[in-house]
């Protein structure tokens, strides 16, 4: 076979995802061809609010926290490197996240709610009274500060990842793909990276991943008055991002019913509600209200999927990177990563082995550490664990 610099590659998926992997290709003198709408309610990356917040979590059995935690120590010096390879600027904030409570009973179900029972659960949080605190929202009895957790604008960092790529010769089809097979009969090999969509796609070649379910999320932004405070605060699933010019309320989660359309009108009611009883704001009008919706593809264990398809019909023809269902912000490099290694013929890290597709299938599964059980795209052969 063929090394993988002269084979021809097409990435499916134009979120986060797919275009984090890109980057990573063409910096490694790869020039895949990147095929998807740029904006759309499939394209739940441009909905995300960029907030990372792990709250010091330390689960140490997780592979998942262990990457998140990871992922958060390298995302500065990701974002400054698409930044550099741009051109384009990417607003972000370390500042840390903050967690308001509004009463001593309120302050004992947070605790109890990060730390899950469990007093090693959370790194270096601090406790603070809520002095001094934003200036037009309601004051809370004190908050949870998490320092080392981050907001970066999302979107921005999207439209820096396609130029990067751009730059260097990688072609953006503005298309919507709806069967694999035209892909796997074009190019040598076929990225499935398409979120929420990539089970449909993976059907079209009869291919299927057990445990999977869509679920739909929607986040709100409206304009303020301009101020010098920027605050980044979460409170349970909700997140609200405090921007000099804007704020950002999600996220709500539902799982969307098939052939019919959201109640977006309800749901933004009820995700405003819910956000002002949290965080002490005062509800926008409605009419100034932006709502950004999109699905998301989750596995049951909540883990995202990637790596060569482990199946004999399509392998080393076809690879995936999905389900990141609200992580692909901080760990869609990470596995992009993981990924082109092992296209390339190296071994996975720890991340890469836990998070690899074989993990759904009996007859592919590997003990953690050990080889994959396919052969990598660049021509060597990996013959220890092909039994």
């Amino acid at each position: 076979m063929r090394a993988l610099a002269e084979q021809s590659i097409a990435i499916i998926g134009r979120g986060l995802a797919g275009l984090t992997l890109a980057f990573r290709m063409v910096q490694a003198g790869l020039r895949p061809t990147i095929f998807g709408k740029a904006h759309g309610p499939a394209n739940a990356s441009r909905c995300a609010q960029g907030i990372v917040c792990n709250k010091g979590l330390i689960f140490a059995e997780s592979p998942l926290f262990r990457a998140k935690l990871q992922s958060l120590k390298n995302l500065e010096a990701w974002l400054s490197t698409v930044e550099k390879a741009s051109g384009l600027t990417i607003p972000r904030t370390w500042i840390g996240v903050d967690e308001p409570y509004w009463s001593e009973e309120d302050f004992q179900t947070t605790v109890a709610r990060v730390y899950r029972g469990n007093f090693w659960g959370c790194y270096r949080p601090k406790n603070r009274p809520a002095h001094p605190w934003l200036s037009d929202f309601k004051k809370p009895e004190g908050y949870l500060h998490y320092p080392d957790d981050a907001w970066f604008d999302v979107d921005r960092a999207m439209n820096a990842l396609e130029k990067a790529c751009v730059l260097q010769g990688a072609p953006f089809i503005e298309e919507t793909i709806a069967d694999l097979k035209p892909l796997l009969d074009r190019f040598d090999h076929t990225v499935v990276a398409a979120g929420a969509m990539s089970m449909d796609l993976l059907r079209t070649l009869n291919l299927e991943v057990p445990k999977s379910f869509q679920v739909a999320g929607q986040s709100l932004v409206w304009k303020h008055a301009a101020i010098s405070e920027t605050r980044i605060l979460v409170k349970g699933t909700l997140s609200l991002a405090v921007l000099p010019d804007r704020r950002i309320l999600g996220s709500s989660s539902w799982k969307p019913e098939p052939g019919r359309d959201p109640d977006l009108d309800s749901d933004r009611t009820q995700l405003l509600a819910q956000g002002a009883a949290s965080f002490g704001f005062t509800s926008p009008v409605a009419k100034d209200i932006q709502s950004n919706w999109g699905t998301r593809l989750r596995f049951t264990d909540r883990m995202p999927a990637l790596g060569l398809w482990p199946e004999a019909s399509v392998q080393k023809r076809l690879s995936i990177l999905t389900g990141f269902y609200k992580n692909g912000q901080q760990l869609a490099d990470l596995c992009a990563v993981q990924l082109l290694r092992e296209l390339q013929g190296e071994p996975l890290s720890e991340f890469g082995e836990a998070f690899h597709i074989s993990r759904f299938f009996r007859s592919g599964r590997r003990a953690p550490g050990s080889p994959p059980r396919h052969c990598a795209l660049n021509g060597s052969e990996n013959k220890a664990g092909t039994d």
